[in-house]
């Protein structure tokens, strides 16, 4: 359970992200009309609205903790929004699901035709946000295009990355390269997307380069928890997958002959925790020393949570991806679990190219 205090802090984002929320989907009803966009609802208590956005609202508190008002805040946590709309009917388009974040009134069963909408209609929204924000002074003009094409160039690589899997892949590669040529699109620079147009806008140097470099670590360690989760999804969807090359490419006899058993069509009889714990143990500790490096790096540009809060959020995440009962392989003393800088993000590039585990 995440502490009061954290989530006193973090009450006020809360907050700001759902009045930020709002009115996007206010804006693009008035774009496509009320006749297929419904209103803005919550669905649930404002807790459950927090943990379904927790990233949305890290992102606002960070921007404070950098100095931005809420002019800025909320210009830069719309444009994230936009890309998290854009990237989540991308998603669904390539992993045949449904996840909405736009209250169509299209017919309840047309999950495809909704989920290319929610790419054109997020797009619509970026772009008069941005032409929104050159017209009140609040970016200049050359701006508009810089962030646009900054934001397409972030993304391809991502996106191209998923390319690959689409047929499936038929080589489990090494842990190293499966971290610097599939985690650190789909893990760090996944959530540094948020920083783009900041670093644009307002330099990247100092702590906002900081920030860039703590998020992606977060992010990093926030999809090797992932890929704990996805072990049997991505065996069956010929994926890459961290946990299953550490598993594959490990020392324990044991853990890799029931993965292969499972490659080969078995049924798993128990959870990834129980059929590989040794693999798991340490899949687990290499998440956490990369959320708690994150974390230090956001601590040194300015955020206020101490590496005591830090543990706790990022426990709190476990629980929030559906790995609670993984959180027995954690340590409880945070310094013990910072050993090494393993994944440096790069501060002006995209990070990918030149990372040494």
């Amino acid at each position: 359970m995440l502490k009061i205090s954290i989530l006193r802090r973090l009450y006020p984002f809360v907050r700001e992200h759902e009045r930020l929320e709002r009115a996007a989907i206010q804006r693009m009803g008035a774009i496509l009309g009320s006749r297929y966009v419904g209103r803005f609802s919550r669905n649930g208590s404002l807790l459950r609205y927090a943990q379904k956005n927790a990233f949305s609202t890290m992102f606002l508190a960070l921007y404070a903790a950098l100095g931005m008002d809420e002019g800025k805040r909320r210009f830069y946590g719309t444009i994230t929004h936009c890309v998290r709309g854009m990237v989540t009917g991308t998603d669904n388009l390539l992993d045949d699901e449904y996840k909405e974040m736009i209250p169509f009134r299209f017919h309840a069963k047309a999950r495809k035709f909704k989920s290319v909408m929610h790419v054109m209609l997020f797009d619509r929204l970026l772009c008069s946000t941005l032409l929104a924000a050159a017209e009140s002074g609040l970016i200049q003009w050359s701006a508009v295009e810089e962030i646009e094409r900054a934001l397409l160039r972030h993304l391809a690589p991502i996106g191209a990355q998923e390319a690959e899997e689409e047929s499936g892949v038929d080589q489990v590669m090494e842990p190293s390269e499966v971290l610097k040529r599939v985690l650190v699109h789909r893990g760090g620079d996944l959530l540094r997307l948020a920083f783009v147009a900041p670093r644009i806008v307002e330099g990247s140097d100092g702590p906002l380069g900081l920030a860039d470099k703590g998020v992606f670590h977060v992010g990093m360690a926030l999809q090797i928890v992932d890929d704990l989760t996805d072990v049997f999804e991505d065996i069956e969807a010929r994926r890459h997958n961290f946990a299953v090359s550490s598993i594959f490419h490990g020392q324990e006899r044991g853990e890799k002959e029931r993965l292969l058993a499972v490659m080969g069509g078995a049924t798993p009889r128990a959870g990834v925790d129980e059929l590989f714990p040794k693999a798991t143990a340490q899949v687990v500790e290499l998440a956490m020393e990369e959320a708690l490096y994150g974390f230090r790096l956001l601590k040194e540009a300015g955020f206020w949570l101490d590496q005591e809060g830090a543990l706790s959020l990022v426990r709190s995440l476990f629980h929030l991806r559906g790995v609670g009962h993984l959180l027995r392989f954690v340590p409880r003393t945070p310094p013990r679990l910072i050993k090494v800088h393993h994944f440096p993000a790069l501060p002006d590039e995209l990070a990918g190219e030149g990372i040494n585990p």
